[in-house]
């Protein structure tokens, strides 16, 4: 082995640890800051669910609230940028799907 060689196992456990720290930013800061980021009213209809590769996830419960977080999508983004760890959001997917 070389000397700067690093074992298979370890690489592999740095990468796992990345993607879960990239996984648990919207469950614990921007969860609780959603309502900031979107609006009061907006939040109560869509939540964070994932956050992997730079994008950031969101469900929302209907046709006419995904609409309006498309449509506000850059504005979002920009407050995103001004929460910590949120800069590294580049990009905001919605879907429908169940806001629990």
């Amino acid at each position: 082995m070389q000397k700067n060689a690093e074992p298979i196992k370890d690489v592999l456990d740095k990468i796992i640890k990345k993607l879960a720290a990239e996984e648990t930013l919207d469950k614990t800061g921007l969860l609780k800051k959603w309502a900031r980021i979107a609006g009061k009213k907006a939040a109560r209809h869509s939540r964070p669910v994932s956050f992997r590769n730079s994008q950031l996830v969101i469900s929302v419960d209907s046709s006419s609230w995904l609409y309006e977080l498309n449509s506000n999508k850059r504005t979002i983004l920009k407050k995103l940028a001004s929460v910590p760890g949120g800069a590294g959001i580049k990009n905001i997917r919605f879907r429908i799907g169940k806001i629990i």
